[in-house]
């Protein structure tokens, strides 16, 4: 089987998963959806699928981010599964599988390693750079404030494995 990677580049207002352990499970998955847009796995349904931000519809309530110091809406699960919604300096959106099921109440606060992730060799969460600011030598950014968040998926075509930064 060969290996080929190739690399296509945009930025979209809609994010999906940059945990490159969900984009390898999801692979060929893309949530292009602005009602769902966030790439997650089910572990007890053992699929893929899009699911809506949580802070979206959290117990009936709605979150937002009006203050333009810190405008995007962020979410982790603490250790006992609980929902926490937060306003950020910068956009970034996990998974609810890693945040809520595999690494619950750990997060990467270091700018520089901000993608909470799960090493399948080590069997341990980690803290990554984004796999999209070192993509086959290439640093890949948003240029337009519109479409903020960068995003990593995987595609697998002609049994070629395909990295994408979008």
């Amino acid at each position: 089987m060969a290996f080929l990677k190739f690399v296509l580049v945009s930025c979209f207002p809609l994010a999906a998963g940059n945990s490159l352990h969900v984009a390898s499970i999801c692979r060929n998955l893309s949530c292009d959806s602005k009602s769902h847009p966030l790439l997650d796995y089910d572990p007890v349904k053992k699929e893929c699928l899009c699911r809506a931000h949580p802070c979206w519809s959290d117990a009936n309530m709605v979150h937002t981010c009006p203050k333009p110091e810190a405008p995007f809406l962020n979410f982790y699960y603490t250790e006992t599964g609980q929902l926490v919604c937060e306003c950020a300096t910068a956009p970034h959106y996990e998974t609810p599988y890693m945040t809520k099921t595999k690494c619950p109440g750990q997060r990467c606060r270091d700018a520089e390693y901000p993608v909470l992730d799960f090493d399948d060799y080590t069997k341990e969460c980690v803290c990554r750079a984004h796999p999209c600011w070192d993509l086959n030598g290439l640093q890949h950014k948003c240029k337009n404030d519109k479409f903020p968040v960068l995003r990593y998926r995987e595609e697998e075509k002609d049994g070629n494995s395909h990295e994408l930064a979008l």
